[in-house]
């Protein structure tokens, strides 16, 4: 299972997105088709139009301002029914 993570570099007052932040947002520009949100939106699953493959995005640091760093991590089922 694949799985990107985006970190934050602070540049004095100025927060740069690096990490897998260009490959998570080319993912879900172009590749990633929105299906369901969860816990407020700080969970999203999308599907890979390409193979059919489930994706999640979350902000697993939401008390951060603005949800902190994304992770988008392909998931190990296959039927949107069953994510939680």
């Amino acid at each position: 299972m694949r799985r990107l993570q985006e970190t934050w570099l602070q540049h004095g007052s100025r927060v740069d997105a690096g990490g897998d932040s260009a490959e998570i947002e080319r993912l879900l520009q172009h590749e990633l088709e929105r299906l369901s949100d969860a816990d407020a939106g700080w969970r999203t699953l999308f599907r890979r139009r390409a193979d059919g493959k489930l994706w999640e995005l979350s902000y697993p640091q939401s008390e951060i301002h603005g949800g902190g760093p994304r992770i988008l991590a392909e998931l190990a089922i296959s039927d949107p029914a069953d994510w939680n």
